[in-house]
Order: structure tokens, then C-alpha cells, then sequence
């Protein structure tokens, strides 16, 4: 390798270096987090996983029949996966959801346990 690759190739590294360092900077707050503040996750698994079933349904049935099908399916998606997250029965927060609904959505903001 001659001196001008060589310079060349440590110029990009550099170059490289650099971009990271700005953008570690720019994003202190969302990298660094979970050191500062409480009950935040390092990863974001938690936010993968509540997402895959909605994959898995668009990979099985390739899409939803309607706009209002998939806001449905979600919402439905979000009452399991808020209910598993605070403990919840499942089943006693579906028949809740199709009972009361807005009770149920107002008591799992809250986090209070049904």
C-alpha cells in the first residue's frame, strides 16, 4: 500500500470517527438515557416485540381489508400488550375492552390494576 492510499484511507477513517463523535453528541439524551433516568430500558426490544404481530399478520394475510380493520387490530394489540405490561388478567381486560371500553382505556393510563 503506497503513502497516498494510506493517507487517503486515514482521512475517511478520521472522517468516520468524526460523524460518530457528532452524532453521539446530538443524541446524548436518547444514547444515554437509561444511565440518568430510572426505568429506562437500554434496548428497545419491548417496542420490537409489540410491533411484531403486527408484521406476523401483514406477512400471513399479506394486508388488512380496510383502513378501520387495522386501527382495530392494533388497538387491540395495544390493550394486550399494556395489559400483560401491567400485570393484568388478559382475559378480564377484553371483556373490559368490549364492556366499558373507555373505562378500560382510562384505568390503563393510569396504571391502575383492574
Amino acid at each position: 500500500m503506497n503513502v497516498e492510499t494510506r493517507s487517503l484511507l486515514n482521512a475517511t477513517a478520521l472522517a468516520s470517527v468524526r460523524l460518530l463523535l457528532i452524532r453521539l453528541e446530538d443524541r446524548y439524551e436518547e444514547i444515554m438515557g437509561f444511565f440518568e433516568h430510572e426505568g429506562v430500558p437500554f434496548d428497545n426490544n419491548q417496542a420490537e416485540r409489540d410491533l411484531r404481530m403486527m408484521k406476523t399478520h401483514e406477512k400471513i394475510s399479506g394486508t388488512f381489508r380496510s383502513e378501520e380493520h387495522a386501527v382495530l387490530f392494533a388497538d387491540i394489540r395495544s390493550v394486550i400488550s399494556t395489559a400483560r405490561k401491567q400485570s393484568r388478567n388478559l382475559l378480564v381486560s377484553l371483556a373490559g375492552m368490549l364492556q366499558a371500553p373507555r373505562e378500560l382505556g382510562d384505568s390503563l393510563v393510569d396504571g391502575a390494576k383492574s
